[in-house]
């Protein structure tokens, strides 16, 4: 017995009507006897039907056949028959997808899409297309000839319905919404204006334009990844309708090319509804991943919540914050007394409000916030940390933050105490060997990276034995701590002075050259020469300098220091109290720093400089994702000069901000050039000098710069070195957010040649981070430089940052950094850097 119940009943007569309906729709655009159609979009509807809500429901298919066909002149028998295979059709569908196979009509996998393509589609029409061709030549004739045509059409329209219809229903049924954002609202009208304008174009004229079909291919891949099944059936269906619709202009073409015609027609529209669904479901399924991937990482910082951590939480919309009674107890706040931000920003220390409240605004941007600052409680400074994430609404507008507070003041203490006594000479609070070591060999590496220079000077007091000995070894410290001040004060911020014990003190200037270092010499022995007054007694005493210039007089740290020291000794032999260099050739360097100077103010207005692009290769695919852009200088009568010629009088002159504003400026109207040519979208990567972030003159020449050329986002990147990011990195902080909301990408340049802080690395909004050739060169045969790089590309990764590696040369090393997960490389292994026009070919034959 069926037992069929009311809503059984309602299913029953809702899907009659929808039936017929869409029978009457199809047989209206029939193609053989006004009887067989290729629109049949009952087909897929019933079957749709039987698989959501049961084989119940099968008498809604006959029912609604019936109806539909009472026009169509057939006698009543044949009518039963039809229904009754169609019926039939709907049937065997369901049972093999359902019972045999276990399909999911959620169709969330592409086993789901063949199953429903070769047994729903292909399979089960062959049913009702034998029965209904034979009852309708049993009613009106015909040679079986005729029967194997309308038995043909019949399958073919069958086929196309539940191909195409069966997802369409079970998509918005079943299937799972979208998230429409206003770019994703502009995307869909876009696509459907590409689709009816190419379906007007194609389908007006279908007997002369079938091959163009093949066209709609990318445009409904393009479809399925943007958006989902429900989205992705529509676009299937509008392009079908159109198809049908063109075939029935053709109505008198001659039967056997209307064949022709719809047999392609069948073919493709068959061939883009299997290749858009699949896409569909694969996208589909990579987002469900990707939500649970999500969700996995949420649950996973919630639970490492920690005891004796304070909590809070903002309700920005209410401007609302609570905290935890830990929290009130850090901060040093009466737990019944109601807080604000403002309240909270007034706990800050002063010097670190400016670096919250950044923090916090970037953090209202999507970005991480965590975040080490002081603060006043009870009183006392202490250090506490922050971390907390933030909640958005379908608009990207931060809604809430919720997250912790830890005091860390025990163990920043403990840090600084073990910074100081590990890096730092106990009597004078100078930086000590270990630390002069270290950043002398950063500032090797910088000056190798950007083809720099830079000056170490070792500084000898004279006649301080005798007045150790005399005035006894406390006056003598205390002297040696007025020398330290001294001397700090005759250098600048960013410069080291380091004693290494005893009387001997060495001095690292950064970027600087022999005028530099003479200049500062002076300085050095006019500070040291002052009287002052020890244990009650004035004294004075002089001292000999000595100075080595990398890289003319060293390449690495024990050369330099060697012959500053060799410096030094000859200094004391001339007589004491004045500075010597180690080379004798100053002079003539000094005037070649002159002559360069010179020549390249006169290149920069005479237009002498110029831009070569080096492409960066994507590993994947080996497509070009990208240029370098490197500055190249034509002198009119010395040729092509070498950078590291010019670039290190560059910086030293400060020429290079001039310099480097030419180059940003030379390659946006060369990326307007080639937006304007059609050509694809190729970021171009340009390097910055660390002169050029003082102030925010570089901020105000970006901005009025992109305004200018109207550059789509993205389409420029700034290389920073670790150095630039480090040393101040409020501004750093500052920059990177300012550039980002300019729509220009960032990306940390030849990474690992300086002193790299992972705790200030991760804080940075990045995008790329570039490995320095140095540590590409010997990586196939080098286990430490592979080491290191394995190491930078996974650190990378986990940061969420794009690997490209620099200096690539060959297949070897080539495959070496495919190996080990390296995203892109650049090097002339790919191409060496090249002018515009080059680079032009280049984008038009790779990307």
């Amino acid at each position: 017995m069926l037992n069929y119940s009311r809503t059984h009943v309602l299913h029953i007569a809702v899907l009659s009507a929808v039936y017929f309906l869409a029978a009457k729709l199809g047989l209206a655009l029939a193609l053989v006897y006004n009887t067989v159609t290729l629109f049949w979009p009952p087909s897929g509807i019933a079957l749709a039907a039987l698989l959501i809500f049961g084989w119940r429901v099968f008498p809604a298919i006959a029912i609604g056949e019936f109806l539909a066909s009472l026009t169509m002149g057939l006698p009543l028998s044949s009518l039963a028959g039809i229904s009754c295979g169609n019926a039939l059709e709907g049937l065997l569908g369901y049972y093999l997808l359902r019972h045999r196979f276990g399909f999911d009509e959620g169709l969330h996998t592409l086993r789901d899409v063949a199953l429903l393509f070769v047994f729903g589609a292909l399979l089960s029409p062959l049913v009702a297309a034998v029965n209904g061709a034979w009852w309708i030549k049993y009613a009106i004739g015909g040679s079986w000839g005729d029967y194997l045509h309308i038995l043909q059409y019949w399958w073919m329209g069958d086929a196309l319905g539940i191909a195409l219809f069966t997802p369409l229903v079970l998509a918005w049924l079943r299937g799972g919404a979208i998230e429409w954002t206003k770019e994703r609202v502009q995307r869909a009208v876009l696509v459907a204006v590409v689709l009816v304008t190419a379906s007007l174009l194609i389908f007006s004229d279908l007997e002369n334009r079938l091959l163009e079909l093949g066209l709609f291919f990318p445009i409904l891949i393009w479809v399925a990844l943007n958006f989902n099944l429900r989205f992705t059936s529509l676009a299937l269906t509008l392009v079908f309708v159109s198809s049908i619709l063109g075939l029935l202009a053709l109505g008198d073409l001659h039967a056997d090319r209307m064949d022709v015609l719809v047999d392609y027609v069948w073919l493709y529209n068959l061939l883009f509804g299997l290749t858009a669904m699949s896409v569909a479901v694969l996208n589909g399924r990579r987002d469900r991943v990707e939500q649970a991937l999500r969700r996995s990482e949420e649950t996973l910082k919630r639970a490492q919540a920690v005891g004796g951590v304070g909590s809070w939480h903002f309700d920005i919309r209410k401007k609302m914050l609570e905290w935890s009674g830990e929290t009130y107890r850090i901060f040093g706040i009466s737990s019944d007394k109601p807080v604000n931000y403002e309240i909270f920003l007034q706990h800050v220390h002063p010097e670190d409000r400016e670096m919250v409240d950044l923090a916090w605004r970037h953090a209202m941007k999507g970005m991480p916030y965590d975040v080490e600052h002081r603060i006043w409680a009870d009183g006392k400074l202490k250090w506490v940390r922050e971390r907390g994430e933030m909640t958005f609404d379908a608009h990207r507008r931060a809604v809430s933050g919720t997250g912790t507070v830890q005091d860390i003041t025990e163990w920043k203490t403990a840090q600084e105490d073990i910074q100081r006594l590990a890096y730092y000479d106990v009597l004078t609070g100078l930086p000590n060997r270990t630390l002069l070591y270290d950043r002398l060999n950063q500032a090797v590496a910088a000056a190798h990276r950007d083809n720099d220079q830079f000056a170490l000077m070792f500084l000898d007091l004279d006649r301080f034995k005798y007045i150790n000995d005399t005035l006894g070894h406390q006056a003598g410290d205390e002297m040696l701590k007025v020398i330290a001040t001294r001397l700090v004060g005759a250098v600048r911020e960013g410069d080291t002075v380091s004693r290494l014990g005893g009387d001997e003190f060495v001095i690292l200037l950064r970027e600087t050259g022999a005028e530099g270092a003479l200049y500062v010499a002076e300085k050095l022995l006019a500070s040291v020469a002052q009287s002052f007054e020890v244990s009650g007694t004035v004294v004075s005493t002089e001292a000999s300098v000595g100075i080595s210039l990398y890289p003319h007089d060293g390449a690495d740290v024990e050369t330099l220091i060697k012959h500053a020291d060799v410096a030094m000794y000859h200094a004391k032999a001339a007589g004491r109290n004045n500075f010597q260099f180690y080379t004798e050739q100053i002079n003539e360097r000094a005037m070649s720093h002159f002559n360069i100077e010179r020549d390249l103010r006169i290149a920069l207005e005479q237009r002498q400089l110029m831009v070569y692009y080096q492409p960066q290769i994507r590993m994947s695919d080996r497509k070009l994702i990208g240029f370098e852009a490197l500055l190249r200088w034509n002198h009119p009568q010395n040729g092509m000069v070498p950078p590291a010629v010019f670039i290190p009088v560059a910086e030293e002159s400060g020429l290079i901000v001039p310099v480097g504003e030419w180059v940003l400026r030379e390659v946006c109207r060369q990326a307007r050039v080639w937006h304007d040519q059609g050509l694809s979208p190729v970021p171009v990567a340009v390097n910055l000098s660390a002169r050029q972030l003082n102030g925010d003159r570089l901020v105000r020449f970006m901005r009025s710069l992109l305004a200018e050329t109207n550059l789509p986002e993205w389409t420029l990147e700034l290389e920073l070195t670790e150095s630039m990011m480090l040393d101040d990195e409020k501004a750093a902080m500052q920059f990177i957010g300012e550039m980002r909301a300019l729509g220009v990408a960032l990306s940390i340049d030849d990474f690992g040649t300086g002193y790299s802080s992972l705790s200030h690395l991760k804080k940075l909004p990045l995008d790329k981070l570039k490995i320095d050739q140095s540590f590409v060169r010997d990586l196939a045969v080098d286990e430490d430089d592979a080491a290191i790089v394995r190491a930078i590309i996974s650190m990378a990764h986990g940061l969420g940052l794009t690997v490209i590696a620099e200096g690539v040369e060959n297949a070897q090393q080539m495959e070496f950094l495919e190996v080990l997960g390296c995203n892109e490389v650049q090097g002339f292994y790919y191409a060496k850097p090249m002018p515009a026009a080059e680079a032009e070919a280049f984008i038009s034959r790779l990307h």
